[in-house]
């Protein structure tokens, strides 16, 4: 069975042998299974109308570390941080390398298969665009949005999204190293997959030490909702869109004389294909039409390097 668009119900939560195997001990914590397994779920669904197709989130382990040793490797990683409304404490979401492209190869490739799966996302590199810094920071406020349902379903204190930000160094959560839980998992779409961690301080999992017994809380279901809400966010954003008939170089020298009444020369190069900006990132070709007296783009592909 693929497992890209399955049934909420289908259990996701990582096998025993992924949390013995982490040096955190699933007989002290046994409430962690479920809180994996309702974040993974909540999380496909805000991502479905993220993305225009429903993911499938999967566990690949969970590890007990230091904040200093699992940040250290981070470095240069695009994050989120999110801070706890109970106790002082913070979680942060690192997100792998290659999320921009990962992001935008997903959102355009729902409405077109064809595109190779992780054709145009194999190197690494931070948003640059208007486009990609709202895909990546919508993204991250879902992932927060979802975790913090879990968090307050399972008993934990519920989490408020802080910031997205450049991991510089080791010291992002301060100066003290503390035991973390870091769990990393994997957001699968018809573009490929990418993977996410997690840093959570242990501290904040003494609760699930107990498994709950009751349903989810109405301050689970409330965040939840939030986080709902926010798969339509990206949707609603309104953003500059530019069509480009034709670009060449030109010399300062003859920009600057330039005026009024002059007509420049197409030279026809593009054979009629525009191409079309989205937040400064170049995403579709077209061509120019003329319908009921008025000119209009058809729209003829995506555009996956903006070298095209």
């Amino acid at each position: 069975m693929n497992a890209v668009g399955r049934d909420r119900g289908e259990a996701r939560r990582p096998p025993v042998s992924v949390l013995d195997n982490s040096g955190m001990s699933i007989d002290r914590l046994p409430g962690l299974p479920d809180l994996l397994d309702r974040f993974a779920a909540d999380l496909d669904e805000v991502l479905e109308g993220f993305f225009g197709a429903r993911p499938s989130t999967t566990f690949v382990d969970v590890e007990a570390t230091t904040s200093f040793e699992a940040l250290g490797g981070w470095v240069g990683r695009s994050a989120a941080t999110a801070k706890t409304r109970g106790v002082d404490a913070q979680v942060l979401v690192a997100f792998d390398m290659g999320v921009v492209d990962f992001l935008l190869a997903s959102a355009f490739r729902s409405a077109s298969p064809s595109i190779a799966p992780e054709a145009a996302w194999s190197s690494p590199r931070q948003p640059r665009t208007v486009l990609e810094r709202g895909l990546v920071g919508q993204f991250a406020k879902m992932v927060a949005g979802a975790l913090s349902a879990s968090f307050a379903a399972s008993g934990l204190d519920p989490l408020d999204f802080e910031d997205v930000l450049t991991l510089a160094d080791a010291l992002a959560l301060g100066r003290r190293d503390i035991p973390v839980a870091v769990i990393r998992f994997s957001v699968e779409t018809t573009a490929g997959s990418n993977e996410v961690n997690a840093l959570v301080p242990q501290g904040l999992l003494k609760p699930l030490r107990e498994k709950p017994a009751a349903a989810p809380t109405s301050q689970g279901a409330a965040d939840n909702d939030w986080s709902r809400d926010l798969g339509l966010g990206l949707s609603r954003a309104r953003l500059p869109i530019t069509a480009v008939l034709e670009e060449f170089p030109m010399t300062l020298g003859d920009v600057a004389k330039f005026h009024v009444g002059q007509i420049l020369e197409l030279r026809g190069g593009e054979s009629g294909r525009v191409k079309v900006d989205c937040g400064g990132k170049r995403v579709f070709s077209s061509r120019l039409l003329q319908q009921d007296g008025k000119y209009c783009l058809e729209i003829e592909g995506e555009i996956m390097d903006e070298a095209e």
